[in-house]
């Protein structure tokens, strides 16, 4: 267990250099959010003029902690942009606040003048990777995959490089592109909750950092079944992809719930069927996903959005978890917040 906590600020340059370090900071805050098109952001306070040219450098936030034997270890938290929105300039009274914003917002921001269009046979990873660089932007991680477009894809004038990239990476069966706590794009396949490794046991013992759970409901229909058409392209008729959830363990399934309930997504973009096939599998996770959410407090940690919790259910049994929020305070011997929501 760390007996203490600190964090410092780094200001870093291009291609991901520490140009120095960003003084004066009083108190901060980080918030993720799965559900989020830029899934990090947060907010710094300063008791003084940063005099930074925030067009040139950015902010990652490191937590360091040391042990009872001395040892210090020291983990990033991201890299963000900056923008600088208010200054209390009293006398007396000097305070700066900064917003902050992951990678992501720099292809959030970027937009195409004409229509975009990606060629059929279009390897679909390629395509993404080169309209990151088009931003300027490096330091990416992506998976490769032999899937191209099944048809030409066009959007139109004023569309958002980041919704040109997820409308691709959902095409090939992909998450949404998302930067790291290094501050790296990541491009990599999607992965079913149930098959994700496990981050974190919420399990009592000595190894527990976390200090409390809380439990809520939220109503709303679940759907055991969902069908996914894709569009047809030529002579090619459309692809069908059907599944259900006949788990005669979730609260949802066809057993469960006496019926099926049936969510049907047409027009679907899909480089092939087994990539529609995923898509409605996904589809299927999201919907197979009890409704109840899960509140901890913890010890700070490099825990992802849409990481894996286990912990132990009513029943006695193991609950697996899917990280949906987590909220982090930049101040010594804070704890973090972090939301799941349990997986059916």
């Amino acid at each position: 267990m760390a007996l203490q906590d600190w964090w410092t600020f780094d200001l870093v340059g291009g291609y991901g250099a520490v140009a120095g370090r960003l003084d004066g900071v009083v108190t901060g805050s980080l918030t993720g959010n799965v559900h989020a098109q830029i899934r990090w952001a947060g907010r710094l306070t300063l008791d003084k003029d940063p005099s930074v040219d925030w067009g040139q450098f950015r902010v990652r936030p490191v937590r360091h902690t040391q042990t009872s034997q001395g040892v210090v270890r020291s983990e990033p938290y991201g890299v963000y942009l900056v923008r600088e929105t208010t200054v209390d300039a009293r006398p007396g009274v000097h305070r700066v606040e900064l917003d902050l914003l992951d990678r992501t917002a720099v292809v959030a921001e970027d937009a195409t003048a004409t229509s975009f269009t990606v060629p059929a046979g279009t390897n679909i990873v390629t395509a993404v990777g080169q309209i990151i660089a088009s931003t300027g932007e490096v330091g990416t991680a992506l998976t490769p995959t032999d899937d191209v477009t099944s048809s030409d894809l066009v959007w139109e004038p004023g569309e958002t490089k980041l919704r040109i990239i997820n409308d691709l990476l959902e095409h090939a069966g992909y998450f949404a592109l998302w930067a790291d706590h290094h501050g790296q794009f990541r491009v990599e396949p999607y992965v079913a909750p149930q098959a994700r490794p496990v981050a974190y046991q919420a399990l009592p013992g000595d190894a527990a950092v976390h200090v409390a759970d809380t439990r809520f409901d939220l109503p709303g229909p679940v759907h055991n079944r969902v069908i996914c058409v894709s569009q047809s392209t030529g002579d090619n008729p459309a692809m069908i992809a059907d599944v259900m959830n006949a788990d005669p363990d979730s609260p949802h399934s066809f057993q469960a719930q006496g019926r099926w309930v049936t969510r049907v997504v047409e027009n679907v973009e899909a480089a092939s069927q087994a990539v529609l096939d995923q898509h409605a599998q996904r589809l299927l996770a999201g919907e197979g996903t009890s409704g109840r959410k899960i509140s901890r407090r913890m010890l700070p940690s490099q825990l992802g959005l849409n990481a894996i919790i286990t912990s132990r259910a009513d029943g006695g049994g193991v609950r697996r978890e899917t990280v949906e929020t987590i909220e982090i305070s930049l101040e010594s011997a804070a704890l973090m917040g972090v939301t799941s929501r349990e997986v059916a």
